[in-house]
C-alpha cells in the first residue's frame, strides 16, 4: 500500500545503547600539579568502553556551582586512557595539560566528568590515523569537532593523514527520499519521493577521501607532491571496480557476501589498514547524510544558485581542495560539487528505484549496468544537479578524474 508522504522530511526516535561499561563518579580524581599538568584518575567497570573527559570549572561560591564547562577546544593537549577504547576494567589515568589560559585555576574550583561510552553508542567524531599501523592510537575518538588536537579541522593533517569520520544519527531514523513533486528541475522518474527508515547509525567521512590519504593506503596515486594543493583534492580517476574489486557483489542476500571486496581493492587496503568495516554509503544513506534533516532542495536551504556557491565547488573547471565551503548541519562538507560520489547501489529508475513506498535500509535492485553516483562535480552548472536529490549513474568500471568516494562504516567502536 502506498503512503501519501508528501511535506514529510524527518522522523527519528531515541537510541538504545549497551548499558555496560561504567565509572564511578566516586573513583573520579582530579589533581593539579606543577607545568602545569592535569591528572585525572577513575575506575572503569564493564570494559571495554570508549572513554572521553570533560572539564568543569566552579563559576559560584559554594560546592553547588554553578559548574562550566571550559569548552572542547580546551581538551586537545589530553593523554593516557582518554578519547580511545579501553579495554581493560580497573584504575585509569588520563593526563591534561591545561595551557597558560587555564593554569591558573585552583584546584578546588575545576572537576573532570569522565564519560564511558558504549561500543555500539560511541562518540560523534571518530579519526583514524592512517599511517598509525598497530598503534593503540589508530582509532581516535571525540565529543566534538572542537576536541580534534592539533589546531582541529583547519589542520591540513585532517585532509592527509588521518581520516576524520562523523556519527550520522541514524538509528531508527525516517526521512522522506527523494524530490518533493514541487522542487524546481527534478528529475520526476528517478527522484520519486518515498519514506525510508534506516536502523543503525553509521561514521561517515566528512570529507571526500583526498589524494594525500589515497598515497597513505596505496602508496600511489593520483597526485603532485610539489604542488600541496592537490593533495587536498578529491582523489580522482576511480571506478566502483577499483574501489571494491571486479568480482565484489553487492547486493546479495548474506550481508557478509554484500560486504565482501577483493584484498587488493582501495577498499579493502583500506580495511587492511584499519581494521575497520569502510565501505562506500547506500545510495539512502548517502542523501539521509547530504540532507542533515533539511527537506528542501539545498542542505543549506538555499532555493538559487546563489545558495549553491556558498556550499559547493561548481562551474569551476577543476578539482579544489575540500573543506572549504559551508558544511551542512552534521558537519559534512563537500557533499555537493567538486567530484562525484560512488555508493554502492546499482543505479534505478521508476519503479525500479520506488513505487512511493516506505522502504527500510534500502539496498537498490539486486542487477544493473551502472552504480549511483551522488553530489555533483566540479563540472555542475545548473541549479538541478546541485541539489540533494540529484542521482547519477556510473559504469562500474568508468574511471573519471570527477569520480571520488566517502568512506563509510557502522558506528560500532572496536
Amino acid at each position: 500500500m502506498k503512503t501519501n508522504i508528501l511535506g514529510i522530511s524527518f522522523f527519528a526516535a531515541t537510541v538504545v545503547c549497551a548499558a555496560v561499561p561504567s565509572i564511578d563518579p566516586a573513583s573520579v580524581m582530579l589533581s593539579v600539579n606543577d607545568a602545569p599538568m592535569v591528572t585525572v584518575q577513575y575506575t572503569l567497570a564493564n570494559a571495554p568502553a570508549v572513554v572521553t573527559l570533560a572539564v568543569e570549572t566552579n563559576a559560584g561560591d559554594t560546592a553547588a556551582g554553578p559548574w562550566v564547562h571550559v569548552g572542547d577546544h580546551n581538551l586537545t593537549r589530553v593523554g593516557g586512557a582518554v578519547n580511545r577504547m579501553v579495554r581493560q576494567s580497573g584504575a585509569q589515568t588520563i593526563f591534561w595539560r591545561p595551557g597558560e589560559a587555564l593554569g591558573y585555576i585552583d584546584a578546588g574550583k575545576i572537576r573532570a566528568v569522565v564519560t564511558a561510552w558504549a561500543t555500539n553508542c560511541p562518540p560523534d567524531y571518530m579519526v583514524v590515523d592512517l599511517e598509525a599501523g598497530d598503534s593503540p592510537d589508530l582509532v581516535r575518538y571525540y565529543p566534538s569537532a572542537e576536541a580534534l588536537p592539533e589546531g582541529g579541522l583547519a589542520n591540513d593533517v585532517y585532509r592527509f593523514t588521518r581520516l576524520v569520520m562523523r556519527k550520522v544519527p541514524a538509528a531508527n531514523a525516517t526521512f522522506c527520499m527523494g524530490s518533493a513533486p514541487g522542487e524546481g528541475s527534478r528529475m520526476s522518474d528517478v527522484e520519486i519521493p518515498h519514506l525510508v527508515t534506516l536502523t543503525e547509525d553509521f561514521y561517515l567521512s566528512i570529507f571526500p577521501i583526498t589524494s594525500g590519504q589515497y598515497h597513505d593506503v596505496n602508496r600511489s596515486g593520483f597526485v603532485v607532491w610539489n604542488d600541496k594543493p592537490a593533495r587536498l583534492y578529491p582523489v580522482g580517476d576511480l571506478s566502483y571496480d577499483m574501489l571494491r574489486g571486479t568480482a565484489a557483489v553487492w547486493p546479495a542476500e548474506d550481508p557478509e557476501v554484500a560486504r565482501a571486496v577483493a584484498p587488493d581493492s582501495i577498499v579493502g587496503k583500506l580495511r587492511a589498514r584499519t581494521g575497520l568495516d569502510l565501505d562506500l554509503p547506500t545510495d539512502a544513506q548517502w542523501e539521509f547524510a547530504c540532507r542533515a534533516g533539511e527537506g528542501r532542495a539545498l542542505y543549506n536551504g538555499g532555493e538559487t544558485w546563489a545558495a549553491v556557491l556558498d556550499i559547493a565547488w561548481v562551474n569551476t573547471g577543476g578539482l579544489k581542495a575540500v573543506g572549504l565551503k559551508q558544511p551542512n548541519n552534521w558537519g559534512l562538507y563537500d557533499m555537493i560539487g567538486n567530484s562525484w560520489e560512488l555508493c554502492l547501489d546499482w543505479y534505478s529508475s521508476g519503479l525500479a528505484y520506488s513505487d512511493g513506498s516506505p522502504v527500510t535500509d534500502p539496498v537498490g535492485p539486486p542487477t544493473g549496468s551502472t552504480r549511483v553516483a551522488r553530489g555533483g562535480a566540479y563540472s555542475v552548472n545548473t541549479f538541478a544537479e546541485a541539489r540533494s536529490a540529484h542521482r547519477n549513474s556510473a559504469p562500474p568500471d568508468r574511471t573519471l578524474v570527477r569520480y571520488t568516494w566517502r568512506a563509510c562504516c557502522p558506528a560500532v567502536a572496536k
